[in-house]
């Protein structure tokens, strides 16, 4: 009489194998800084390796304000697609590889610079939190994060200064008195002369100053989802992306369903494949992006088809009389399951010194 065990063995922790792989980790260069306040450094913001590729990242820099600030931020050329915005607490910066510039094994991964400015003198920690990153196969990464030590020391950087010289002449007699003054439009100097005192107001030119007008328009449409594959009745979360402040949404989730929430949850009740659009609209317009055949349900028991990124769809872009923006989509997470019936499995019995944090055991029945 022949037996047929299913033993499943739930390893929650192993603590004494070896060869386990470190986590990676997104750390600041260099980790600590010094500046005035008034003037600004620089800091590059690095994933320590990335095993799977790198999709694309989101991430917020949380600091103290009262002493030192975020005021701008560039981008490395693999990140084709970035955003960069002050939010309230901190800085949020986002990244997406449009072209897999970032393969698998890839270490040492610039993810963006950020330009500090010292504010009062002080000391402040610099964190990371919000982390979302995704590799080439949708999986998640999940990085640990490291910090950020400034101090903020010494005077206020001096403002530019103008030097005006003036020449008074009394009863034949001349003195020179030079005077630096603030970059104003008068400066008030005082020149001396043998036994007078004579107030003279010079005219001086005042500092030029470029301004780039920013011009608005409609907002940059984009969105990703969580998951993308799955089991009917199928539950995804569907996350915003876009630039552009926009004010209202309008989801079409491809088989009759639609919401008007900015990150609505939604439900595939039916097995199929769905295109999805997200119309994102602000004062001065609206931008539509659709992402064909971007979910895909199938019936329990079935196998799950092995997913990629799909081609970046084309967005439709309303004309306002301000500008004609162009919309981007952001990247998406993927799934590669294959579901497959479990085997009978042998049991292994691991060396002495492995330590399982918890073991649980199912017996099915023999056979008759």
């Amino acid at each position: 009489m022949s037996n047929k065990i299913l033993i499943i063995i739930m390893l929650l922790a192993v603590s004494s194998l070896a060869g386990v792989a470190a986590a990676s980790s997104i750390s600041f260069d260099p980790s600590t800084v010094t500046l005035a306040p008034g003037s600004t450094t620089q800091v590059t913001i690095r994933l320590s390796d990335a095993p799977g590729g790198l999709a694309g990242y989101e991430l917020k820099l949380n600091y103290p304000s009262s002493y030192v600030t975020v005021t701008d931020a560039s981008f490395p050329s693999w990140a084709g697609l970035n955003r960069k915005s002050t939010v309230s607490g901190g800085y949020l910066i986002t990244g997406v590889d449009l072209n897999k510039q970032i393969q698998g094994g890839a270490t040492n991964i610039a993810l963006g610079t950020v330009t500090l400015e010292g504010v009062a003198s002080g000391t402040a920690t610099m964190s990371i939190s919000g982390v979302q990153m995704n590799d080439d196969d949708g999986k998640l990464i999940n990085p640990e994060t490291g910090t950020l030590a400034v101090t903020v020391s010494g005077d206020v950087t001096a403002a530019p200064t103008t030097s005006v010289t003036t020449t008074t002449t009394t009863a034949g007699t001349t003195t020179a008195t030079t005077t630096t003054a603030t970059a104003t439009t008068t400066a008030t100097v005082t020149a001396t002369a043998t036994g007078t005192t004579t107030p003279v107001t010079v005219a001086t030119t005042p500092p030029v100053v470029t301004v780039t007008p920013v011009i608005p328009g409609a907002p940059t449409t984009g969105f990703t989802a969580d998951p993308v594959v799955g089991f009917a009745p199928l539950t995804v979360r569907f996350m915003d992306r876009s630039s552009g402040s926009p004010t209202s949404f309008e989801w079409d989730f491809g088989d009759g369903g639609s919401s008007m929430t900015e990150n609505p949850e939604y439900t595939y009740q039916n097995a199929g494949t769905y295109s999805v659009s997200l119309t994102a609209t602000n004062a001065l317009g609206s931008t539509k992006n659709t992402r064909a055949g971007f979910i895909t349900v199938v019936k329990p028991g079935e196998t799950l088809p092995v997913t990629s990124t799909p081609t970046l769809a084309a967005t439709q872009a309303a004309v306002t009389p301000q500008s004609q923006p162009t919309a981007t989509s952001s990247w998406k997470p993927t799934v590669s399951k294959t579901k497959k019936a479990a085997p009978d499995l042998t049991v292994t019995i691991l060396a002495a010194g492995t330590a399982l944090a918890g073991i649980a055991i199912f017996v099915r029945k023999r056979d008759p």
